[in-house]
């Protein structure tokens, strides 16, 4: 401190300000966003008021107890010890900020990742008439190919590629715990299915399930079709909550194919149902 005390008054104001200026200016470039700008600035009142009011009471005590000649250094020694204090709240402000703009760069980092990844199998679901397609080849299951072998109907078998292995959500299921609840349980709740559609995928192809009978091979599909369209279902839905959970506008809009339009965030399109 210099000693004087409009200085160290301005000196002390102007550092206030600077910090919150900074707030803001990382707030604006996306650094951090509105929540974390508004907790930092509420954590800092929340810190700062009861030290200073502790402070006050502690200097206005010494004050009117002070002699009188000691009054006059008194207030240089409030001054000095109120920077040392703010010193202590804006260190503990500024940690918290980059904690805060850590998680928050984390967070929207692995959603963005699993957005491309999730989006990239759903737009692979979605490129076929999902039940359209179903009934036809239910169809064939059940008749057969139309060819005949020695008086009999050659069975029908229909194959279903693998669905891709998905890596990315592998790869950042430690920062999991970054992201809402809301959100974590519509990804989950996909790749969930995901997982269940690509082992049944995988049974369909085994020498097992083809030397079943062609109504139950029907049934098979049937499952298969119900789990393909449930599994698009919550693709668009975790879609959707990645696109709230970073704060876009337009989350419920997603490129798709018109295909499936009746398959929805909410519902798979069942026509049973």
């Amino acid at each position: 401190m210099s000693g004087h005390r409009h200085i160290d008054l301005s000196v002390l104001v102007l550092l206030g300000l600077s910090m919150g200026a900074g707030a803001v200016l990382d707030y604006l470039r996306d650094g951090i966003g509105l929540e974390i700008l508004l907790g930092i600035c509420l954590s800092g009142l929340i810190a700062l008021l009861p030290l200073l009011l502790v402070w006050s009471y502690a200097a206005w005590i010494l004050w009117r107890h002070a002699p009188t000649d000691a009054q006059k250094v008194i207030p240089v020694g409030i001054l000095t010890g109120t920077g040392v204090l703010l010193g202590w709240v804006v260190t503990y402000l500024i940690g918290d900020v980059r904690e805060q703009t850590a998680l928050d760069r984390t967070r929207r980092d692995t959603l963005t990742a699993l957005r491309h990844e999730i989006f990239a199998l759903v737009d692979k679901l979605d490129n076929q008439d999902i039940w359209a397609h179903a009934k036809d080849v239910q169809e064939r299951i059940a008749q057969g190919d139309g060819t005949t072998r020695v008086g009999k109907a050659v069975p029908y078998h229909p194959y279903s590629t693998m669905e891709s292995q998905p890596i990315i959500f592998e790869a950042v299921s430690g920062s999991i715990p970054t992201i809402k609840a809301a959100t974590v349980a519509a990804i989950v709740r996909f790749y969930a299915e995901y997982t269940d559609l690509r082992r049944m995928i995988e049974d369909s192809r085994s020498d097992i399930a083809r030397s079943l009978s062609p109504e139950r091979r029907v049934n098979l599909h049937k499952q298969l079709t119900k789990r393909r369209a449930s599994t698009l279902s919550w693709g668009l839905k975790a879609l959707e909550e990645i696109g709230r959970d970073l704060g876009e506008s337009d989350y419920e809009k997603i490129n798709r194919s018109g295909k499936n339009e009746g398959i929805t965030p909410e519902k798979t399109g069942d026509p049973d149902e």
